[in-house]
Order: C-alpha cells, then sequence, then structure tokens
C-alpha cells in the first residue's frame, strides 16, 4: 500500500520502521522543521527524519502542516499514517 506518514518524535520512529519493513510503499514522510539545540544552537533533525533519511524515504520538513498540501496530493497515497504528529 502506498503511505504517507506524518510524525516527529522517538515514538514515532518504530511504526515507520514497521511500515517500511512490512512492505509498504511510503512514498513521503511528513515531520517538523530541523530545531536549534544546544549550546552552539545547531539544527537538529526530528527522530522521524533521521530515521527517514536512514532509510531513503522522502521527507517534507513544513513549518504548518498545510503548506505540504500539494506534496501530499502528488504523492498518489492511498492512505495517511499519524502518529504523534503536534501539528493536525
Amino acid at each position: 500500500m502506498r503511505l504517507v506518514f506524518l510524525g516527529s518524535p522517538p515514538e514515532a520512529q518504530g511504526a515507520l520502521r514497521a511500515l517500511h519493513e512490512a512492505g509498504h510503499e511510503i512514498a513521503l514522510v511528513i515531520t517538523q522543521p530541523d530545531r536549534k539545540r544546544g549550546r552552539g544552537g545547531d539544527l537538529v533533525p526530528s527522530p522521524v527524519k533521521r530515521t527517514a533519511t536512514e532509510l531513503g524515504l522522502t521527507v517534507v520538513t513544513p513549518e504548518r502542516c498545510k503548506e505540504a498540501l500539494a506534496d501530499i496530493a502528488a504523492s498518489g497515497a492511498e492512505l495517511g499514517v499519524v502518529v504523534a504528529f503536534g501539528q493536525l
């Protein structure tokens, strides 16, 4: 099944991996934008972005979810899976 996955925190990483390992085609991953963290203010990606990148998936990081509507529509996904995504 062709999916769009929406999530950001570490708790969502397991679901993303499980869907990928189950053979679902994850057309798009939507997650929170990189945030400044630590003393140096380095930009740090969300845990879901790190996992999606490791799996070779396409990632979109909009400030607001509605900014990604065109990407979602263009993905051809049959279903959206939401796991701990705070922008909805």
